[in-house]
């Protein structure tokens, strides 16, 4: 389950060990973190007992991908 930190994953991730779901929380860090971001997600995972999987893009790559985004919509 996607977990971002903001209140939004983090009380879907609630409501899903309510549910007794075997959850693997998973987080995508692109390089715009915010600090608290990182420690609402720790805490939670912590607090909820569920296993965390953190994925780190390079931030080239990222960097590439959001320019290109961006260009993409220049006429």
């Amino acid at each position: 389950m996607g977990v971002s930190g903001g209140v939004d994953s983090s009380y879907a991730l609630v409501k899903a060990k309510e549910y007794g779901l075997r959850i693997l929380a998973v987080h995508c860090d692109t390089g715009w973190n915010s600090d608290i971001a990182v420690s609402n997600i720790k805490n939670l995972v912590d607090y909820l007992d569920i296993d965390l999987e953190t994925v780190v893009v390079d931030w080239r790559v990222m960097r590439s991908l959001q320019r290109s985004f961006f260009f993409s919509f220049s006429v």
